[in-house]
């Protein structure tokens, strides 16, 4: 999840200065930007036929909290392609992150599994 008062540490956030506080805030924008921007990446290079650059770009994107490319990611090891093996717990795990944010999920078999349907 992007970086946030909340998960920086409210105690700490709120004894930085006020401009302590724009940077901090003016860095979450551009870590955001720069994330949703590897996540489109990895859109065009899946659209491209490049498993392995789509796989890290959105790692990188969704340990950088977008849940779109932690929905992908849970998509990706729930099937296994030419780049990562099939694993069912990681799939289960990214899933639950890309929940967690609010992120609609398919209907494959791990998300059946967390949801128990």
């Amino acid at each position: 999840m992007l970086a946030s008062p909340a998960a920086y540490g409210q105690d700490v956030y709120a004894k930085l200065e006020p401009r302590q506080k724009v940077r901090f805030d003016e860095a979450v924008v551009v870590s955001s930007r720069e994330i949703s921007r590897r996540y489109t990446e990895g859109l065009a290079l899946r659209d491209r036929g490049d498993d392995k650059g789509a796989f890290e770009a959105f790692l990188e994107a969704a340990e950088g909290g977008h849940a779109q490319a932690q929905r992908r990611l849970g998509e990706i090891y729930d099937r296994g392609n030419s780049a990562v093996q099939r694993d069912l717990l990681t799939s289960i795990r990214w899933y639950m992150l890309a929940r967690e944010q609010g992120e609609r999920l398919p209907e494959p078999i791990t998300y059946r599994y967390i949801s128990g349907k």
